[in-house]
């Protein structure tokens, strides 16, 4: 038995039979095939072609000859001299570069060798995961986005659900921990140091290291079931990790951590209306970007009120399960309106219906996500798959993520339009103007369409130089620059009058510049207070992309010519921005854009949602500005700035939040 141990174990080394260094690079043999060694990677050596740059004084007669003796001939030469040369089959690439290098006839040869797609992870049940990446297209087409962005600690996800293993191998990696109960700093999800029986945070709860289980008011976390496990390896399971599934926003290796995942528990096998907006409370005053649900609760208006508070006050985007009733009604609290509501596709791109089970749709549908045969993590290191909406939302909370970790000046308004209008209009299905949808076209039983991660993080770009302009009596003219994609379909251009919402206008060619709105005269008629106009691209797939800022005509922004007056320096749109810097001490710039002349509003909150700042009451004029704060004689931590403006002309409000890091 002895032997037998010692003959697996040398059966399963690698082979290394030589190694070399050329042109300052390090070359390995192993089992025959020869690798460049980077950065700790092994790149597989093409043995089919070698590069070379011959010298100018070297003759035409002179490098023929020469490849004569060494079994190759030219493929291709670029602009530059550089020319790739093919081998005879069996030659040893390295050999027959230090040949060229030997003749003196050239500056540079060198092997080739192959890599991978940056956006191909090698977790080992990825192929399983057909609602990341199918040969169908009926995914959300995550390795694509993975090539722009993979996740960041930075951005938190909740996840409220029914307790998840936060010790697992494709978990631990990516979980939350609570800065303010992490004694040492040292960001270990379960470091007995840290269980020192105090509420070192003070928010009421002691040791709440990872997050809280309200069903059984303590910090044990991972309860019994399996479910909120599953949810949570969808968004955020460690990534390229060779281990287990692929997550959303789980990163790109343990040296490259995903979104962090805030474990929140509502119920270990049921959840519990009870308890359910304390939980989405504590989720945003700890911090949380995104709060994902897969549950379905009666109404209640303590529950309505906790998710307006989350939204409006502490910035955090909600999303949450339609329910799987296979009715046109979505279920509560995804039907809430601060909710972003998910239903469930299967492998043919359709809304599931079933003899077991349906993906419910109706007006207050948002999107779609894959909901069949999702692969995920399951506790005690396990792994399975699982159909429902469940499985639909949290892909929807990963996308977000990926959002915010590409721009961290994201508002929730912004998350819901990019994943709105990015999704795919797939199916078969007939997606329509809807008055009340204002994002894009949008159907029944789809939403706005099965969600494109790699669309939402890289969207068909908008026509640039995109403006409108004008005279008095005269109909607005919109003008933008042609956009050279060549998948580009052409532009669709949307109106809204006055307060109402964005309706389709027209469609135009890809090679059209201009448009001139018939049914408008500026400065006259019903709708001469404002008309705002949005274009989009899209592409072969109808994909589209509302990025392209709205740009507006109205009497007041018309000077005395009566053409549109230059206001190249006026925001259009209102904005809050990061603080900077962040974290700070003992100051912080708040800067603010505002459109339109505004009474403007800032005030600060701790976690606890209480007051401690209010730094500015007063009008502003239309400009970009910018407030600094002091926070001398309030304590470390972290704390909510809140913007409210309200357009001293026509009484119309714009709010947003961010966070800040006080630290001392």
């Amino acid at each position: 038995m002895r032997y037998t141990f010692i003959l697996i174990l040398i059966l399963s080394l690698k082979m290394v039979f030589a190694s070399q260094t050329q042109n300052g690079k390090q070359y390995e043999q192993i089992n025959n095939k020869w690798y460049q060694v980077e950065n700790g990677i092994n790149y597989l050596v093409d043995e089919s072609t070698i590069t070379v740059k011959f010298k100018t004084s070297t003759s035409y007669s002179s490098k023929e000859n020469f490849n004569t003796t060494q079994g190759t001939s030219t493929m291709r030469t670029n602009i530059l001299g550089y020319s790739d040369l093919i081998l005879s089959p069996g030659s040893d690439p390295l050999t027959i570069v230090q040949n060229y290098l030997n003749s003196g006839l050239v500056d540079v040869a060198e092997v080739n060798t192959t890599g991978e797609y940056i956006g191909t992870p090698d977790d080992p049940r990825f192929s399983d995961q057909w609602h990341l990446d199918s040969s169908t297209g009926a995914d959300i087409d995550a390795p694509e986005a993975w090539d722009y962005e993979t996740g960041d600690s930075d951005v938190i996800i909740a996840i409220l659900d029914s307790g998840t293993d936060i010790l697992h191998e494709d978990l631990e990696g990516n979980i939350w921990v609570n800065p303010g109960e992490d004694v040492g700093g040292d960001g270990i999800v379960w470091h007995s140091a840290d269980f020192n029986g105090k509420d070192d945070d003070g928010n009421g709860k002691i040791d709440d290291i990872v997050g809280w289980d309200f069903n059984n008011d303590d910090n044990d976390v991972v309860g019994p079931y399996f479910h909120g496990t599953h949810v949570a390896g969808i968004a955020g399971a460690l990534t390229q990790n060779n281990t287990g599934v692929a997550g959303v926003a789980g990163g790109w290796s343990i040296s490259s951590k995903g979104a962090a995942l805030m474990i929140v528990g509502v119920g270990d096998y049921n959840p519990n209306a009870a308890i359910l907006d304390d939980a989405i409370l504590y989720a945003a005053q700890q911090g949380a970007d995104i709060i994902t649900m897969s549950l379905v609760v009666g109404s209640s208006s303590a529950i309505d009120a906790a998710i307006q508070s989350a939204y409006n006050t502490y910035g955090t985007f909600i999303d949450c399960a339609t329910g799987n009733n296979d009715n046109s009604s979505v279920l509560y609290p995804a039907n809430n309106p601060y909710v972003f509501a998910v239903g469930a596709t299967s492998q043919s791109d359709q809304r599931v219906s079933s003899s077991e089970w349906g993906s419910n749709y109706g007006s207050d549908l948002d999107v779609v996500a894959p909901g069949v045969e999702i692969w995920s993590t399951r506790k005690n290191n396990g792994y399975g798959e699982g159909d429902g909406t469940s499985y639909a939302a949290p892909q929807i909370a990963g996308i977000a993520s990926l959002l915010l970790s590409k721009n961290s000046n994201y508002s929730n308004q912004d998350i819901w339009e990019i994943i709105s209008s990015s999704a795919e209009k797939v199916g078969g299905y007939t997606y329509s103007t809807n008055g009340s949808k204002t994002y894009a076209t949008w159907n029944n039983e789809m939403g706005y369409g099965r969600v494109s991660a790699f669309y939402a993080i890289a969207p068909p770009a908008v026509p640039t130089n995109f403006s409108v302009g004008g005279s008095t009596g005269q109909n607005p003219v919109l003008t933008w620059t042609a956009n050279t994609e060549p998948d580009l379909n052409g532009y669709k251009i949307y109106v809204k009058y006055g307060t109402g919402n964005y309706g389709f206008l027209t469609s135009v060619d890809k090679n059209t510049t201009s448009f001139t709105d018939p049914g408008v005269t500026i400065g006259g008629g019903k709708f001469a207070t404002q008309v705002c106009y949005k274009i989009t691209s899209f592409d072969v797939a109808n994909n589209e992309s509302n990025y392209a800022l709205p740009k507006c005509v109205s009497a007041s922004s018309l000077n005395k010519s009566g053409l549109l007056a230059d206001n190249s320096t006026t925001p259009v749109a209102f904005k809050l921005y990061a603080s900077t810097p962040n974290p700070f001490n003992p100051s912080t710039v708040i800067r603010f854009d505002l459109p339109k002349e505004s009474n403007v509003k800032i005030e600060i909150f701790n976690l606890q949602g209480k007051l401690v700042r209010e730094i500015t009451n007063r009008i502003y004029q239309a400009s970009s500005s910018k407030i600094v704060f002091n926070g001398t004689g309030l304590t470390s931590g972290i704390y909510i700035y809140k913007l409210t403006a309200i357009e001293t002309e026509s009484g119309k409000s714009f709010t947003d939040v961010k966070r800040m890091t006080l630290i001392k």
